[in-house]
């Protein structure tokens, strides 16, 4: 609030006019700590990133601080609003949820199952292998090096602190076919029948049918000639970049590989680039007007690749499997909190140890 002071003598009718700032607006936060960094890419809608911001859209303060703290280290935890309950036994969750009857989310990533089954389905498919908890939220991720560039991202005014969890699965699943996300260009020109995952080569294909080729979106059915098709199949997530687990796409690689952190955490980081897809994925039918039209093959699974020309790899440790000496890793922790108490199906025996679960830091 502004209060003016003036004087009410007319002789002093001239002198200035002094205005001061109550004591309350000088009580503000001089020097207010930036957003970070990370929520220029957090997706708004599940799956995202369990930071308490999204978190508290579907829970409440006390159960949010209560699950990254006392309750950190158990797999299942009821999203109901307002239940604290924490729980390694799946049946005994499915049990416990299914009294709710509704609020069957996901805590780590905050995708929403249709029934209690699917939920637990869900969570030891894609997050029962990480064995890295943040800290300061619920995300959960594969590697270290994930949980290095997560806290950098959504916590870069805190100490880089995460807790070690052991886990129930310990591999992540395998990786899907990539003909499974990876959606083809399709030529809709009379009866031909090509595909291809390449947009150049699609691109030379419909030009031989003619300059002035009119097709139409696989996915809302505009009629668009093949280059402002191309363009406009991005707003369809068909890109350069392609992510192998879910049918995003992005022009750019660091986007996606901002993706890959933020909805798949419990997967490899890996991006398919479309250019370098083997050509076998690609169907090969000639056009009506040069062969007989022939149903196109299917696109076969192709194993992955080391070649950094066909997968573009930024996981920096491969597996959670491998042995603790190798601790060569930037980001090494300190020995101490990482193993459960001995009993998977009580969270309440962490309060024995008269304290909070003990951090491990990044150095």
């Amino acid at each position: 609030m502004v209060t003016i002071h003036s004087s009410t003598s007319s002789k002093k009718s001239s002198q200035p006019t002094y205005v001061t700032i109550d004591d309350e607006e000088g009580h503000e936060e001089k020097d207010p700590k930036p957003p970070p960094p990370g929520l220029a890419t957090l997706p708004r809608t599940p799956p995202t990133v369990p930071i308490q911001v999204m978190f508290q859209v579907y829970q409440t303060t006390d159960v949010f601080k209560t699950y990254i703290t006392k309750l950190a280290p158990e797999v299942f935890k009821c999203m109901y609003n307002g239940c604290i309950f924490a729980e390694d036994d799946s049946e005994a969750f499915i049990n416990h949820i299914r009294e709710h009857e509704r609020e069957y989310r996901c805590c780590y990533c905050l995708v929403l199952m249709g029934t209690p089954e699917f939920l637990v389905q869900h969570i030891v498919t894609e997050h029962s292998h990480c064995q890295y908890q943040c800290r300061y939220c619920l995300y959960r991720a594969l590697t270290k090096i994930y949980m290095g560039v997560h806290l950098k991202n959504f916590h870069p005014h805190e100490e880089p602190r995460y807790i070690k969890v052991e886990t129930i699965q310990p591999h992540p699943p395998p990786n899907p076919p990539i003909d499974q996300f990876v959606r083809p260009y399709r030529c809709t020109f009379e009866e031909c029948q090509y595909r291809t995952v390449d947009a150049e080569a699609f691109r030379t294909h419909v030009n031989n049918h003619g300059p002035f080729v009119i097709l139409s979106c696989d996915f809302c059915h505009k009629h668009l000639h093949v280059i402002p098709l191309i363009d406009h199949m991005r707003e369809h997530h068909m890109n350069e970049y392609q992510c192998p687990y879910c049918l995003h796409g992005d022009a750019e690689k660091e986007r996606l590989l901002s993706h890959l952190l933020n909805c798949h955490s419990g997967r490899p980081g890996k991006v398919l680039l479309r250019k370098q897809i083997p050509t076998a994925v690609s169907s090969a039918a000639p056009c009506p007007d040069k062969a007989a039209s022939q149903p196109p093959p299917p696109a076969p699974v192709v194993p992955e690749s080391n070649s950094s020309s066909e997968v573009l790899k930024t996981q920096a440790s491969e597996s959670s499997s491998k042995p603790e000496e190798e601790e060569k890793d930037p980001l090494e922790i300190e020995p101490g909190f990482g193993q459960r108490m001995a009993s998977r199906t009580s969270s309440t025996e962490l309060d024995g140890a008269k304290g909070k679960p003990r951090y491990e830091s990044f150095p």
